[in-house]
């Protein structure tokens, strides 16, 4: 390891994974004395690094600039810097422009004003107290060449109108949001396919937005909620006298949103004659009203969605055929939160500032396991369900912090039953498969961890503590990799 251009040559365990005869830059950011002791005694066991310190914004910036890092290491516990980090990420994210790293120090939770600019420069977290083990692992297996390394920032594709958004940082989803920013304008049918709580709703009244119908008005039916024998009464409308029920001449929805959109939702549960009436409207723009032989003209956008694959209901005659093809031109496929993982942080902190304005709470800090579990967590109910777990959060968070606690019970449940997904490592619930020897070894990292968190990372207070001898003490973190091995 370097450090200030001072070699040390230690034996090290990670040696053998950075074969590289230059060192690579770690520049670390803080103003704490006491973590920069810390960081230069572990950072002594891991080979090939320079490693190099700045105490406050303007040498950052200098180093940045002048001296190319492979990673950062910012310390983000220093209340000195908490007022000035935000505006430091924001300028990191518009100047640094070569390849870096960013490996944030938190004491187990970020600053709430930090989280979303943390998250989109695809920051690796490491909490205090530091420990050899997790330093050795950021700094390897992020050493240049070593790993695929997602991009620096995170970019960001959105679609905005009369103050509604639709933003992803999803690189599959950046396509159709593209496309569709192209086709809004254009006055044609459009059909948008995605489980229940994607975000269907929200985009049709953005393409609404963007649309020549702006100022017009925009109505949206759920068919799936309407009887079925009153379906084709609510789209098309009907004359009085037409069934039992039918007292009084009724508008239906075609009708009542003319000039602007109409947004159909759910068309999958239509019926063969109403899939039959509704292709004509969509083709000719013509109807009748149930019970009448007049027919009428409508002039409305119509955006249908669907919360199922039609190809698949069409295949099986469930579906028209003619009509699928007819909305398949141009058709869009909304992905469900569990496969846009970038975008969960981000849609939990609007959420969360939209929760805090609307109940007038204070939210100041996240729990670094809150965020956690909101980017493991599969989400079935999709953004319906994020937005009522962070606002439950929300209104039952203490002290303005959101922690795991303010979460619901059968959330939590369902969260720890989860099977972890493919290459993850890592179960919800914190257990993991593995031999005996190596649970026991985990346990007693845990044990120690959480004692030194205690004693402020002070060692001969921790081993007291715990009621062992220093060497002891060391013997054991050096053990389950708390500290560097002994040289040989």
């Amino acid at each position: 390891m370097f450090v200030n251009n001072r070699a040390y040559s230690p034996k090290s365990k990670f040696c053998s994974q950075v074969n590289h005869t230059m060192p690579s830059r770690v520049l670390v950011f803080t103003p704490s004395t006491q973590l920069s002791a810390t960081i230069l005694e572990q950072a002594n066991g891991v080979a090939n690094w320079e490693v190099t310190f700045a105490f406050g914004i303007d040498e950052a910036k200098t180093q940045l600039l002048t001296q190319s890092s492979a990673v950062l290491l910012l310390d983000c516990c220093n209340h000195r810097l908490q007022s000035e980090l935000s505006e430091f990420l924001n300028w990191f994210a518009d100047h640094v422009n070569y390849s870096i790293h960013l490996v944030v120090l938190t004491n187990g939770q970020y600053p709430l004003s930090l989280v979303s600019q943390i998250d989109k420069l695809n920051a690796t977290e490491l909490s205090l107290p530091l420990m050899f083990e997790d330093l050795g692992k950021a700094l390897t297996n992020h050493h240049a060449g070593l790993v695929e390394r997602p991009p620096r920032i995170a970019e960001t594709r959105e679609l905005t109108a009369d103050g509604i958004t639709f933003a992803t940082r999803t690189p599959e989803m950046f396509g159709m949001v593209e496309r569709l920013g192209q086709i809004a304008r254009h006055d044609v049918t459009l059909l948008l396919v995605g489980e229940t709580g994607t975000g269907k709703t929200t985009l049709a009244r953005i393409i609404h937005g963007l649309s020549e119908r702006a100022g017009k008005k925009f109505l949206t039916t759920a068919c799936g909620a309407l009887p079925q024998e009153l379906i084709e009464s609510e789209l098309f409308g009907h004359l009085r006298g037409a069934f039992t029920s039918a007292d009084q001449n009724k508008i239906g929805r075609f009708e009542a949103a003319e000039g602007g959109t109409l947004l159909l939702d759910e068309i999958d549960v239509l019926s063969p004659r109403e899939q039959t009436r509704l292709l004509r409207v969509i083709e000719t723009g013509e109807y009748e009203p149930v019970g009448s032989t007049v027919t009428r003209k409508s002039n409305v956008r119509l955006i249908v969605a669907s919360n199922v694959d039609l190809t698949k209901l069409s295949e099986s005659k469930q579906f028209r055929s003619d009509l699928y093809y007819r909305l398949n031109v141009l058709e869009f496929q909304l992905l469900p939160l569990r496969d846009r993982r970038p975008d969960i942080v981000p849609l939990s902190m609007k959420f969360v500032a939209e929760s805090c304005k609307e109940h007038g709470k204070t939210i100041t800090h996240v729990a670094s396991s809150f965020l956690k579990l909101l980017r493991q967590y599969d989400w079935p109910g999709n953004l319906r369900e994020l937005s009522n777990q962070i606002r439950r959060a929300v209104l039952l968070s203490k002290n303005g912090l959101l922690s795991v606690d303010a979460l619901s019970d059968a959330f939590l449940d369902a969260a720890r039953n989860q099977k972890p997904r493919s290459g993850s490592g890592v179960e919800l619930n914190g257990q993991s498969n593995g031999h005996l020897s190596h649970q026991l070894s985990k346990s007693e990292r845990e044990i120690l961890v959480e004692a030194l968190r205690a004693n402020n990372n002070n060692r001969s207070a921790t081993a007291r503590a715990l009621g062992i001898s220093r060497v002891g003490f060391y013997k054991r973190m050096r053990r389950v990799g708390l500290m560097p091995p002994l040289e040989k």
